[in-house]
This record gives C-alpha cells, sequence and structure tokens, in this order.
C-alpha cells in the first residue's frame, strides 16, 4: 500500500509542478488526527474551520507529518488561495476537498529552516501556534457552531468562554484576547467556497446518487449533487477551480 501511494504522490507532484506554472502550493501528507477529522461528513462551518485548524498547524511545525497512505493536502495561493485534499484508503482514492484558505503565507528560507507566518487576510494578525490552540480550543467549544441562536446574549457567552480559553495560557494579554476576537469575527463571516469530490459506494443509486459526483456547499439545505461519468483526477480537480485555466462544461 506504502509503495502504491509513493507512486501515486510522485506522479501527482509531477503534475502538479507543471501544472501550478508561477503558483506557490504546499504540500504535506493527512496525519492520523486529519484523517479522523475527514472521516465525519462536514456539514457546517465549524466542520471546515476544524480541519482549517488542524491544517494550518502543520504549516507551522518543522517536523513534517509522513507518508502513512492517507493522502495529502495542497495549499495553492494564485488569485485565490484554497485548500486541495485528496483522501486514500489502501491506495484507493475516495475523495477531493477543496476550500478556501483565509490566511495569507508569508514564507522566509532562512539557513537552518524553512520559516512560516500565517497572517489574517482583512486584519493583519498574525496566527501563531498559540492563537491556532486558541481557536482550536474555541471551535471544540461550540463558538464556530451554526447551531445555536446568533443573539447579543450568545455572543456574550461567546466572549466568555473565549476569556477563560485564554486564562488557561501563559504569554497573553487583552490586546491578545481583541486580537482572537476580530480573526473569530473574520472566520465567521467568511465565505469557504467548499467543494469535494465523491467515490460514493456505498450510497451510489442510479443516476439518483452517482458513484461519481461532486457536492456542492455543505449544508444539507443547500447542498447539490453533479454526477460525474468517471473519477477526477487531482490535477483535474484542481484545473476546474482554477481562475487562469479554460472553464469546464456540463452536458445536458
Amino acid at each position: 500500500m506504502i509503495a502504491m501511494m509513493k507512486s501515486v504522490s510522485e506522479r501527482s507532484l509531477s503534475l502538479i509542478k507543471d501544472y501550478f506554472d508561477m503558483s506557490k502550493f504546499y504540500q504535506y501528507y493527512i496525519t492520523e488526527n486529519l484523517r479522523e477529522l475527514l472521516s465525519k461528513p462536514l456539514r457546517d462551518k465549524d466542520d471546515v474551520l476544524k480541519v482549517l485548524f488542524e491544517i494550518s498547524s502543520y504549516l507551522l511545525i518543522e517536523d513534517k507529518p509522513i507518508n502513512k497512505g492517507f493522502g495529502e493536502f495542497i495549499i495553492k495561493v494564485d488569485k485565490m488561495s484554497r485548500v486541495f485534499i485528496t483522501l486514500l484508503e489502501e491506495g484507493q482514492l475516495l475523495k477531493h476537498y477543496s476550500f478556501n484558505f483565509p490566511f495569507i503565507i508569508q514564507q522566509e528560507d532562512l539557513p537552518s529552516l524553512e520559516s512560516i507566518r500565517l497572517i489574517s487576510s482583512k486584519n493583519r494578525i498574525e496566527i501563531d501556534t498559540v492563537f491556532l490552540s486558541v481557536l482550536k480550543s474555541a471551535s471544540a467549544s461550540g463558538w464556530f457552531s451554526t447551531d445555536g441562536e446568533m443573539s447579543f446574549n450568545c455572543l456574550l457567552g461567546h466572549y466568555e468562554v473565549l476569556e477563560e480559553i485564554l486564562k488557561e495560557l501563559e504569554g497573553t494579554n487583552d490586546k491578545y484576547i481583541d486580537n482572537v476576537w476580530l480573526v473569530m469575527k473574520e472566520l465567521m463571516l467568511s465565505e469557504p467556497g467548499y467543494l469535494r469530490y465523491d467515490y460514493d459506494q456505498e450510497h451510489q443509486n442510479g443516476r439518483l446518487h452517482p458513484l461519481h459526483h461532486l457536492d456542492v456547499n455543505y449544508t444539507n439545505h443547500i447542498t447539490f449533487k453533479l454526477g460525474l461519468s468517471s473519477a477526477f483526477e487531482q490535477n483535474t480537480f484542481m484545473d476546474l477551480l482554477d481562475l487562469r485555466t479554460n472553464c469546464h462544461y456540463v452536458s445536458h
């Protein structure tokens, strides 16, 4: 399985390098933690943000994930910045995911290491490892959930939860909580632009639920499917969302 994954990864990396041209991209293997997050359906923004926070943490650590055969993800920075995830099971393609990457990536090549900084797009606030820990804790507490009522009391309760999280961390202050609050509001108002390719053997049902299909959006009340006649390779899926290449057409 590992040998198969290696050949898939090497082939895809070669295609991606040709495909990206002048784009910047950051490629990482999927860890067990990320695979666990992706094992459940992504049904609301909170689910997508949990994946985003996990992915973002990989960029800020020196020890990069090793290949365990679960697939890979790529952050592509071009006219749009997007995450592209390819999930495998025993060498078989299961899903491609893509959504907006809302942070600016600043990279410095130092003699001893490759240093990456993440900056929020709107407020230009640096997202370090402590900041990500706060965001993960807030997400675990339901801060980003869309189920609750977004009233003044609800927001006040969220703010109090945020204060409690920060009290447990060293090196934080009033300015820090203000910055976290700004970034959290920025993420709440951001548009994920979610798209997923599915190879769905379990639920396939003719043209009603095709074996190969695209799922557009993530919430049940607005999502819809586009059937496909065959599997989507990684580079085809990425090309679909590339503003610099020719559009794909839907036949009817």
